[in-house]
C-alpha cells in the first residue's frame, strides 16, 4: 500500500471537512480566550517539543482596593498590608494605598460601631465592678462593725462583767449590735475595756500617772543657791518631776514660745535655774505648763480619749495653781502680765474665748502700770509681745479690746538681735532633746518681724473698725503698701519658704499670717458694691491669690511638720483662707479639696486644741451652703461631726460666726473710694514701681491701668 498515492477527496467531501475545520478552529479559539490568566500562553497552535500553552499569569488573590503603582500600571493588586503587596515587592517600589472615598468611610463607620461596642461593654463591666466593690466596701463595713461588738462582749467576759447577762440575752436572740449598745451605758463596762476615762480621776492620780511616765533625769536641776540662808521657791505644787515639768517646757519653748514671745527665754530659764524671782514667779511656770499640756501626746503620738482627759486634768491644775499665784500684790509685776497673756492662750485653747478675754484685757491694763524690775530687752519684749496677741485677738473675734501706747515704729531697740542664738529642733516626746538635729531658731528675728506684722494689721483693724475716720483709697492702698514693703524687706533667712530650704514653722507661719492679712484688708472692697466690674474682678483676683498662696504655705507646714501642734492663730487662718476661696470659686480651684484639706488640718490640731472643735463644725455648714459634698469616707478620715450648742460657738469666736462682719466695715468706707482709687494707685504704686527698677513695670490692663495683677500678686 505504500507505494500507492492516496486518492484526492471530493469537491464535496473537501467543503464539507472544511466548514467542519472552520467551526472547529473558532470553538477552539473561543476555549482559549476561557482558559484562566495562570495558564500558559503559546500564542495559537501547539508547536513542536510538546510543551503546553504559554499565557499570562494573573495573582492568586486579588484585591478591590489596589496599591497606587498597580493601579497607575493597570495591573491586579493583592493589597497585601501593612507592607508591600507582592507586585511592589518584587519591583522594590513604594507601595502607598489611597482609600476609595466610599470604601474608607464605610471602614471608619465599621470601626467606629466596634469601638461603641467595646465601650459599651467595657462600661457594663466597669458597673458591675463598682457595685461589686461598694458590696465589698458595705461587707467590710458590716463586719468590722460586728468585729467592735464581738470586741466589747468578749473583753466584758474576760473582765467578769455581766457574764450572765450576756449569755441570756444571747440565748433570747438579741443581736451583737444591741448587746453592745446595751454594755457600753454600763459604767462598770465603761471602766474595764476603756471606752470612756475613769469617772472622778482626781488631780494627784493624773501627776503619778505622768511623773511614771517621765522618770529619767533632766536638765532642769536648779543651780545652787548663793545664799544657804535664803528658802528655796517652790514653782509648783502640782508635780515634783524635774522630766515632767523639763518635757512640759521644752513643748512650750519649741511650739508656743516662736509663735506668742512674752518674755524672755534665757532670763526666765536662768531664773528658774538660779531660784530667784526676777524673771521667773510661780504664776509663769505653771501658766507655762498648762499651756504646754495642750500639747501632750503619748509615745507613738496619737492622743486617745482617756489620755486626752487625763491632760486636760493635768492642766486645769496647772491653771488653778497658776489663778492662785497672782494676788492682789503681784498684779503689776511683769511675771504676772507675762502669766496673763499666757492665761489667755490656754483658756482660748481650750474653747473658751470668753474667759480668756478677761485674762488678755487684765494683761493689757496692768501694762500701764507695771514695775519697772526687769531689763528694757525683756520689757521691750514683753510689750511688743502682748500687743501682737491682742492684735491677733481682734482677728480672731472682730472685737476690739484696749490698745496698748505704743511707738509708731516697732524697733526692738533694746534687744539684742545680734544675739539670737537659740536653737530649734523638732521637739515632740523625752528624748527628741538628744536625739533631734538643732537649727538656728532665729526665734527673735521672727517675733521682731511679726510684731512689725501685726502693727501693720491693728491700721487696717482700727481703719475698717472706725477708729481712723472713713477708708478711703489713700488709706486703704498706704496700709496695702505697707503690707507689701513689710514682705519686701524681710531679711533673707526669712524669704526662704521654699520646701527645699526646709522653712521652720514659725517662719512659716509669718507668711501665712501676712497672705491672710492682705486678704482680709482688701475683702470689704470686693463686697462693698462701690466699684466698677473691672475693678471688682481685679480686686477678686487679688484676694484669691493671696488666699491659694497662704493656703500653699499651709501644705509645705503640714508636709514638713504637723498642724498637730499649731496655735489658735493658725486655725483662724486656715478658716479664713478656706472661706474665700469655696465663696468665690474658681476653675483653678475644686471646693471639695480644699474643704477637705482645711477639715483634716483642723482634726489634726483639735487633738489637743479643744477649740478647732466648734470651728470645724462652722466650716462644714459653709461648705454645706456652698453646695459642696463632702467625699464620701470624711468621717473614716477625720471623725464624725459633732453637734455644739450656742454656747460652744460662742466660746470659741465670742460670736456665732468666724467671718468678718463685712455689714460693720461697710458704713466706714468713703463712698468716693471708687472715684479716688485709680488716682491714688497711680501716685503710690505704679509711680513707685517705675522708680524701683528691680521691680517689674506694670502694663495697662482692660479692667484699668491702676489695677497691674502681673505684679500685685508677686508684692
Amino acid at each position: 500500500m505504500s507505494g500507492h498515492r492516496p486518492l484526492a477527496p471530493s469537491t464535496a467531501q473537501s467543503s464539507s471537512a472544511k466548514a467542519s475545520e472552520d467551526v472547529q478552529s473558532s470553538q477552539d479559539r473561543s476555549s482559549e480566550s476561557t482558559v484562566p490568566s495562570s495558564m500558559p500562553s503559546g500564542g495559537g497552535a501547539n508547536r513542536g517539543g510538546g510543551g503546553g500553552d504559554k499565557r499570562r499569569r494573573i495573582p492568586g488573590n486579588v484585591s478591590q482596593m489596589a496599591c497606587t503603582e498597580c493601579r497607575q500600571a493597570r495591573q491586579k493588586c493583592d493589597g497585601a498590608r501593612p507592607s508591600t503587596c507582592t507586585r511592589c515587592h518584587k519591583r522594590k517600589l513604594d507601595c502607598i494605598y489611597e482609600p476609595h472615598v466610599k470604601t474608607h468611610k464605610d471602614d471608619l463607620i465599621r470601626e467606629i460601631e466596634e469601638l461603641r461596642g467595646d465601650k459599651s461593654r467595657l462600661e457594663d463591666r466597669n458597673r458591675e465592678a463598682t457595685k461589686a466593690q461598694a458590696g465589698l466596701e458595705s461587707r467590710n463595713r458590716d463586719l468590722q462593725e460586728t468585729s467592735d461588738w464581738l470586741n466589747i462582749i468578749l473583753e466584758t467576759i474576760r473582765q467578769n462583767g455581766h457574764d450572765k447577762e450576756i449569755i441570756s440575752r444571747l440565748r433570747g436572740g438579741e443581736s451583737h449590735q444591741k448587746i453592745a449598745d446595751w454594755l457600753t451605758e454600763q459604767v462598770q463596762v465603761q471602766k474595764s475595756i476603756d471606752i470612756a476615762p475613769p469617772p472622778g480621776q482626781g488631780l494627784l492620780e493624773v501627776v503619778s500617772g505622768f511623773e511614771k511616765e517621765y522618770q529619767q533625769e533632766d536638765g532642769l536641776v536648779r543651780a545652787e543657791r548663793s545664799r544657804s540662808n535664803e528658802p528655796e521657791i517652790v514653782w509648783t505644787h502640782v508635780s515634783q518631776s524635774h522630766t515632767l515639768i523639763g518635757h512640759l517646757f521644752d513643748l512650750y519653748f519649741t511650739w508656743v514660745h516662736p509663735v506668742h514671745m512674752l518674755f524672755s527665754e534665757l532670763d526666765f530659764k536662768h531664773s528658774f535655774r538660779s531660784n530667784e524671782g526676777h524673771y521667773c514667779s510661780p504664776a509663769l511656770v505653771n501658766a507655762i505648763c498648762a499651756m504646754a499640756c495642750h500639747l501632750l501626746e503619748n509615745e507613738k503620738g496619737k492622743r486617745f480619749k482617756s489620755e486626752s482627759q487625763q491632760a486636760v486634768t493635768l492642766r486645769e491644775g496647772f491653771l488653778v495653781e497658776a489663778r492662785r499665784s497672782i494676788t492682789p500684790e503681784v498684779y503689776a509685776e511683769m511675771t504676772s502680765i507675762q502669766a496673763l497673756a499666757i492665761m489667755y492662750l490656754v483658756e482660748i485653747s481650750s474653747g473658751k474665748a470668753r474667759n480668756a478675754m478677761g485674762y488678755l484685757r487684765s494683761a493689757v491694763e496692768n501694762m500701764r502700770t507695771a514695775t519697772d524690775n526687769q531689763s528694757a530687752e525683756s520689757h521691750e519684749i514683753t510689750l511688743w509681745g502682748i500687743n501682737t496677741l491682742n492684735t491677733a485677738c481682734v482677728g480672731m473675734t472682730y472685737q476690739k479690746l484696749y490698745a496698748l501706747e505704743l511707738p509708731r515704729e516697732v524697733s526692738f531697740e533694746s534687744v539684742r538681735m545680734d544675739k539670737d542664738s537659740g536653737q530649734w529642733r523638732f521637739y515632740r516626746s523625752v528624748g527628741d532633746e538628744s536625739e533631734m538635729p538643732t537649727r538656728p531658731s532665729w526665734s527673735i528675728l521672727t517675733a521682731f518681724w511679726q510684731a512689725k506684722l501685726f502693727n501693720i494689721i491693728n491700721d487696717s483693724l482700727n481703719m475698717y473698725c472706725g477708729y481712723n475716720g472713713r477708708c478711703t483709697a489713700e488709706k486703704v492702698i498706704r496700709t496695702y503698701k505697707n503690707f507689701t514693703s513689710w514682705r519686701d524687706t524681710l531679711p533673707p533667712i526669712l524669704q526662704q519658704i521654699d520646701v527645699e530650704d526646709q522653712p521652720l514653722p514659725h517662719i512659716l507661719l509669718l507668711h501665712v499670717q501676712y497672705h491672710t492679712a492682705i486678704m482680709e484688708h482688701l475683702m470689704p472692697l470686693l463686697y462693698c458694691g462701690h466699684f466698677s466690674k473691672a475693678d471688682t474682678d481685679e480686686l477678686r483676683r487679688m484676694v484669691l491669690f493671696h488666699a491659694s498662696a497662704g493656703l500653699e504655705k499651709l501644705e509645705h507646714l503640714r508636709r514638713l511638720y504637723t498642724t498637730r501642734y499649731q496655735m489658735p492663730l493658725l486655725s483662724f487662718c486656715v478658716l479664713h483662707l478656706g472661706d474665700i476661696l469655696i465663696r468665690e470659686p474658681t476653675s483653678d480651684t475644686r471646693g471639695i479639696d480644699i474643704v477637705t484639706f482645711c477639715l483634716e488640718m483642723l482634726a489634726k490640731t483639735q487633738a489637743g486644741f479643744a477649740i478647732c472643735g466648734p470651728l470645724s463644725s462652722l466650716f462644714r455648714r459653709t461648705a454645706e451652703l456652698q453646695g459642696i459634698s463632702l467625699p464620701p469616707d470624711i468621717d473614716d478620715r477625720i471623725g464624725r461631726p459633732t453637734e455644739y450648742t450656742v454656747d460652744d460657738i460662742l466660746d470659741a469666736c465670742t460670736r456665732l460666726a468666724y467671718t468678718m462682719p463685712l455689714d460693720q466695715t461697710f458704713r466706714h468706707i468713703d463712698r468716693a473710694i471708687a472715684v479716688e482709687w485709680g488716682r491714688e494707685w497711680e501716685r503710690q504704686v505704679v509711680a513707685t514701681k517705675v522708680i524701683e527698677t528691680s521691680k517689674r513695670s506694670h502694663r495697662p490692663s482692660s479692667g484699668g491701668q491702676y489695677m497691674q495683677i502681673g505684679s500685685l500678686l508677686n508684692d
